[in-house]
């Protein structure tokens, strides 16, 4: 690389954040690659500081590490606020990059009130003000991007409620949900409904959800995990544990799918009453733990 010549430290930067969410996403350690990722990237800052892509590509890693934080039980307060950050000095260097700052800036709340909850936060009031911090990101004229991120926000927060024996209705997660529909019913609109079917004890909506997104992303490992759960619901494990061995398939040494093949273990053992299978939800339950501590109060998918 040239030393002084900002963009080839950007073109590294851009690939190794490339790398460092592949890796995020199927399970593998990304933490080598955000390092040198973001010394390329500040590099390239340094190099040019009136430039917005390298403040952008820097907020898109930043997410990567704290999602990656977060889903391993350790605090991630520092990487969200640098997505934070680096995205408003995109959006600051460049007003046309407004949408996707804000997009990045939504994620950034929806981490924030994740991790919040995962500590002890009250879902309701821990969500709340992620909407209204990204509600306040859209402006008069929200985009559909920034809506769907409000949606998550919503739908996690329904099944938070769930799962703390409070009513999910209260996130008004389906009026979000519909608002941020495209001209086509995509997969993600249908992950969302399914995850607000099951936190509402709805099962043939969410089985009949989950069969879609199957048929649309067979390779999402989000779409076995929702098969997997909705199985859970419906007492069927045995489909479940077909549907989570899929999910781990595609994302090895994920806490949240090794949590509910346990799940899904105890109870098909309660039905054969088979030891080896109660052994072996225990295990699982352990490698959960061993990954994140805090798994039972994850709520980042």
């Amino acid at each position: 690389l040239d030393p002084v010549a900002p963009e080839g430290f950007l073109r590294m930067g851009i690939s190794l954040m490339s790398v460092a969410f592949y890796e995020a996403e199927h399970g593998q350690d990304p933490s080598g690659s955000i390092a040198q990722g973001k010394k390329a990237l500040l590099r390239s800052i340094e190099l040019r500081p009136e430039g917005f892509l390298g403040s952008l590509t820097l907020s898109r890693l930043e997410r990567v590490q704290a999602r990656w934080l977060l889903a391993h039980g350790q605090d991630a307060s520092a990487a969200i606020a640098g997505q934070e950050a680096r995205a408003q000095q995109a959006r600051e260097a460049n007003a046309e990059m407004a949408v996707v700052s804000g997009w990045l800036r939504c994620q950034a709340q929806l981490t924030r009130a994740t991790q919040a909850v995962a500590a002890g936060a009250d879902p309701l009031a821990a969500f709340d003000a992620a909407a209204e911090a990204c509600r306040k990101e859209q402006g008069a004229r929200p985009a559909p991007i920034l809506q769907r991120v409000e949606a998550w926000i919503r739908t996690l927060q329904a099944a938070a409620l769930a799962q703390s024996g409070q009513d999910p209705r209260a996130a008004r997660a389906e009026v979000l949900i519909a608002a941020s529909d495209g001209p086509a019913v995509t997969a993600e609109t249908h992950y969302l409904r399914g995850r607000l079917a099951l936190a509402e004890q709805r099962g043939a909506a969410a089985l009949a959800l989950a069969k879609s997104l199957l048929q649309e992303s067979p390779r999402w490992p989000l779409s076995h995990l929702l098969s997997a759960r909705t199985s859970l619901l419906l007492d069927d494990p045995r489909a479940g544990l077909a549907a989570v061995d899929e999910a781990l398939s595609l994302h090895a040494d994920w806490a949240e799918a090794l949590a509910l093949k346990a799940s899904l273990e105890e109870r098909l053992a309660a039905k054969t009453k088979d030891p080896l299978l109660q052994q072996r939800a225990a295990s699982d339950l352990a490698k959960a733990k061993a990954i994140n501590p805090r798994v039972d109060w994850t709520f980042l998918e």
